[in-house]
């Protein structure tokens, strides 16, 4: 009976270190050159419109000192996406962002809509009352395919409106399971290993 507790807690043990989120992706813009409007990114494509890097070097410090973030309207709407692999079909992963409004078009009636997705399920947020980056967000996918798009886009201002949502510190990680889930596997484990033992 030592013997299985024994291996059972061994198991467990090995197996809790699995239980915290494995980083997929993650950008804080902070190595992008200051650019109105971007010019390229590191991490992303622009799939339409504009981006401007903004932040520390630059003229706008909604991204706080020191640091850099994206303006998701440069000089129209931008669009952005990354692609993302090596995941796993029908598996549970975490997106994680600030986000804010540059409030240059405060005065304005018109929303102001930051829309993300990862795959086929995307969402919307309508971000007019905030303000600089003053906001997180963090929301559940399932991987739908080994390969998915990741996408942010401002969808709530007109072309020229200049105003717009604030974007910083994307992370992509892996839903672990739970630790109740992890000592029982290592508990089943430790007793099918002990039972072949005894068997041969």
């Amino acid at each position: 009976m030592l013997k299985i507790a024994l291996t059972a807690a061994a198991l467990a043990l090995g197996l809790s270190s699995a239980a915290s989120a494995t980083t997929i992706f993650s950008d804080s813009f902070n190595s992008e050159l200051p650019n109105v409007p971007a010019s390229s990114l590191t991490n992303w494509s622009t799939a339409s419109g504009s981006v401007d890097v903004i932040g520390s070097g630059t003229a706008f410090a909604w991204c706080g000192s020191g640091f850099r973030c994206l303006d998701m309207n440069g000089n129209n709407p931008g669009r952005i996406e990354t692609s993302l692999s090596g995941l796993t079909v029908g598996k549970k992963y975490f997106l994680s962002f600030d986000y804010g409004n540059n409030r240059n078009s405060q005065s304005s009636t018109i929303p102001e809509i930051l829309s993300f997705g990862l795959g086929a399920t995307g969402y919307t947020l309508d971000i007019f009352a905030q303000s600089s980056l003053t906001a997180s967000a963090i929301y559940e996918f399932v991987a739908g395919s080994v390969t998915e798009t990741l996408y942010f886009a401002d969808t709530g201002t007109t072309p020229g409106d200049r105003g717009g949502p604030l974007l910083d510190n994307v992370t992509v990680s892996a839903v672990p399971l739970p630790a109740g889930g992890l000592l029982l596997m290592g508990v089943l484990g430790g007793l099918a290993a002990l039972r072949r033992r005894k068997s041969a």
